[in-house]
């Protein structure tokens, strides 16, 4: 009984862990092919536009501050659409409209009088429409930092804990924020003339739950917390004034 529990808590695991690390190795194995046809062209500096429109495809890794789990243990996906201004050559701004799966998942030791020792198993799924506003600041090695905040609104809401006995949650009494306010920071490098990869922080500004409303955890009010690791690919405006 207990290796079959032990084999499952593996597989629970490292089912999201071979997801994150395939993601980065594909985005990692990319750049080096890029890396030296790129190495004369710079994106932003060659050739300049005021505007850059483009598309974010990508994978957050969150946890939830408060719920009693650590771990960037939840993958979720990162994608939308995106725009670029550039006011200098040094400084620009950018907005994005993303759908955003961030959340938690946790599993815990634990024993039944009934059917002995198991492990107690929690799923949080929060989906989100987000929409970041960046200021990013460009250097002479294709690379740019970013640095801004970002409103995103709840559209669905999933929570659930397997454990044994079981253990209620009032969905209707235990409900998210539908407003999440975040501050952001990030780094992007440029791969090949627009495309790019952009690995993101992002930590919530507000609650996404008070501590009135919390069923699972430590009995504290709970934060979005998520690293997001993306590919950008950009195309400058056909006007360059």
């Amino acid at each position: 009984m207990i290796a079959a529990v032990f084999a499952f808590y593996l597989s629970v695991n490292l089912t999201g862990y071979m997801l994150r690390n395939w993601l980065i190795a594909c985005v990692l194995l990319s750049i080096t092919p890029f890396a030296e046809v790129s190495a004369q062209t710079h994106f932003f500096k060659d050739d300049p536009h005021v505007f850059y429109g483009g598309l974010c495809l990508g994978m957050n890794m969150a946890q939830v501050d408060g719920d009693g789990y650590g771990g960037y243990n939840k993958a979720g996906l990162n994608l939308g659409a995106c725009v670029y201004a550039q006011f200098t050559p040094a400084i620009g701004m950018s907005m994005e409209f993303l759908y955003s799966q961030k959340g938690s998942r946790g599993v815990t030791e634990s024993y039944s009088y009934a059917i002995g020792p198991y492990f107690e198993r929690y799923y949080l799924d929060l989906n989100y429409v987000e929409v970041p506003l960046m200021f990013n600041f460009f250097t002479d090695h294709k690379l740019h930092c970013s640095l801004g905040a970002s409103y995103g609104r709840l559209l669905k809401s999933k929570e659930d804990m397997v454990s044994d006995p079981g253990y209620p949650i009032d969905h209707d009494k235990d409900y998210f924020n539908k407003n999440d306010f975040n501050g952001i920071a990030g780094l992007t490098y440029q791969l090949y003339k627009g495309l790019f990869v952009n690995v993101r922080y992002q930590h919530s500004i507000n609650t996404i739950r008070p501590v009135e409303r919390v069923a699972v955890g430590w009995g504290v009010d709970e934060y979005n917390h998520t690293v997001a690791l993306r590919l950008i690919l950009l195309v400058g405006s056909a006007n360059n004034n």
